[in-house]
């Protein structure tokens, strides 16, 4: 067997995740929660200039998050209203974790099989948080979350703590992800990249038109991974 391991991405690979438009409809009703002067400098803030900061941890919380931002703009901060934001920005995760159709069935096949099996994501602080609540947690061997190890795909680095938590070298893996750029930075950390389509396209990275093509193999969902599994295995 080529490879031994099957390693995926989260967000819209094995769960429902969230669109654009429901993300920033829940960001504007954080801005109304925290009463912000300026709802979409918040937005802006928020969803796109703190992200990352927010994706590695060096905004440890939420609520860290928006303090965060209303100090930069000079707004005052009233702890009882950010932690109601905050509580609202859990509850929206937790309805992004649930399974996509035939995801769970996947994960039961490929481990069926005898691959191991690791999760990559990219996430804030509320998502470990929440991890071990979901039905997919007891199939996993590893996870790596970006907000824990400081890192974001497609660096390298978070490849190869994947590979180093497993004790695997990268080209014993399969990755599969819904992005383009971590595919990219999977195949180019040595591993086997499937493309698994997203359930939508209402995305902030498809809004994004300087993004990399990918052009290797793919699925329709990861509910059709282990059928190309046996095919790699032939």
């Amino acid at each position: 067997m080529p490879y031994s391991t099957v390693i995926f991405d989260l967000y819209l690979t094995l769960v429902n995740g969230y669109s654009y438009t429901e993300h920033e409809g829940v960001v504007a009703e954080m801005a109304r929660i925290l009463q912000a002067p300026d709802p979409s400098a918040f937005a802006r803030l928020f969803s796109f200039e703190t992200w990352p900061d927010r994706g590695t941890g060096r905004l440890p919380t939420i609520q860290a998050n928006i303090e965060t931002i209303f100090r930069r703009l000079g707004w005052p901060v009233e702890p009882e209203r950010v932690a109601e934001a905050a509580r609202l920005r859990r509850e929206f995760t937790a309805n992004a974790l649930v399974p996509l159709p035939g995801a769970l069935e996947a994960l039961e096949a490929v481990r069926a099989r005898g691959y191991r099996t690791a999760l990559v994501s990219d996430c804030s602080e509320e998502t470990p948080l929440l991890w071990s609540r979901t039905p997919l947690a007891p199939l996993m061997d590893v996870t790596v979350f970006s907000c824990e190890v400081g890192m974001l795909k497609p660096d390298p680095g978070i490849y190869a703590i994947a590979c180093q938590r497993l004790g695997v070298e990268p080209g014993a893996c399969v990755y599969t992800g819904d992005r383009e750029e971590e595919l990219v930075g999977a195949r180019d950390a040595g591993m086997h990249a499937v493309w698994s389509l997203p359930p939508h396209r209402d995305t902030y990275e498809a809004r994004d038109m300087n993004r990399p093509i990918w052009n290797g193999p793919s699925i329709p969902s990861v509910a059709a991974l282990p059928a190309l599994l046996d095919t790699l295995r032939a």
